[in-house]
């Protein structure tokens, strides 16, 4: 037998966990928000789906192991366990350069401009994700400038970080969004245009992950390259009691009889 489990704080620790108490205690709130500003959660639940993976992983782990050996396994993740493998550069900060990770909106503590968000001369919002000095360079080039002396390295825009998002903030609200992603493309230098929900699934991309019936809509949480044709097993969110007839009679072996009394009293639909 190969037995999954998920807790809080661990199996030998009765506390209840749930995500947004995990985010306050994997220090995930802490660094989340504005400078000087107070400690946010994330609108999602992402250290429950970061601990389904890790358990997911575990149990793929497991089952190699049971087809090498015959033998089974006891797979335990915890939430707190989870996030705090998540926190990634983050923990880094701290563990090697002894430096506590503070508030400070979306941008990168250790990259300019990186996560900075910009708006451009027709309103919409855009991240840069600057990953090098070169294209660092080659963004003063489509704003067309010359890097200043206080920004040629990724060492000084992160020293001078409010000077260079003024300077890029001027730069950029001249341009159009659509001239300047053309230039960012041509250029090869990663952006990210802000997006609401409507514009996110309206992404060509994002099409392969719907999961669609003639009057509802969901969202795959499993992604594989083999299901980018669109086929899948999953089905759409249902409605109330749409599969109560067929797992009452299939799966249950009830009779009609016993199905409708259920009916009357109110207790399926």
């Amino acid at each position: 037998l190969i037995y999954g489990q998920i807790s809080g704080f661990g199996s030998s620790n009765p506390r209840v966990g749930y995500d947004a108490v995990i985010q306050a205690e994997a220090g995930f709130m802490f660094m989340n928000g504005e400078q000087g500003g107070q400690s946010l959660k994330m609108p999602v639940a992402l250290m429950d789906i970061l601990a389904a993976h890790q358990l997911k992983e575990g149990l793929l782990l497991a089952l190699l192991r049971k087809v090498k050996t015959g033998k089974g396994d006891f797979v335990k993740v915890s939430l707190l366990q989870a996030a705090v493998a998540s926190l990634a550069n983050q923990a880094s900060n701290w563990l090697v350069a002894n430096v506590i990770p503070q508030k400070q909106g979306s941008a990168h503590p250790n990259i300019a401009p990186y996560g900075d968000i910009f708006r451009t001369c027709d309103g919409h919002e855009i991240l840069l994700a600057i990953g090098s000095d070169r294209q660092f360079q080659s963004l003063c080039k489509i704003l067309d400038s010359e890097s200043p002396a206080w920004a040629l390295t990724n060492i000084l825009r992160v020293k001078n970080r409010p000077t260079l998002n003024e300077w890029l903030s001027r730069k950029i609200e001249e341009v159009p969004l659509d001239h300047l992603i053309n230039k960012l493309n041509e250029a090869c230098i990663p952006y990210g245009i802000i997006k609401d929900m409507k514009a996110v699934f309206n992404t060509p991309e994002v099409q392969s992950l719907l999961l669609k019936s003639t009057d509802r809509i969901g969202v795959k949480t499993f992604v594989s390259t083999n299901l980018e044709d669109g086929k899948s097993h999953f089905l759409p969110p249902p409605h109330l009691g749409e599969h109560s007839l067929e797992i009452l009679s299939q799966s249950l072996a009830m009779t009609s009889t016993e199905i409708n009394s259920l009916v009357e009293m109110g207790i399926i639909c």
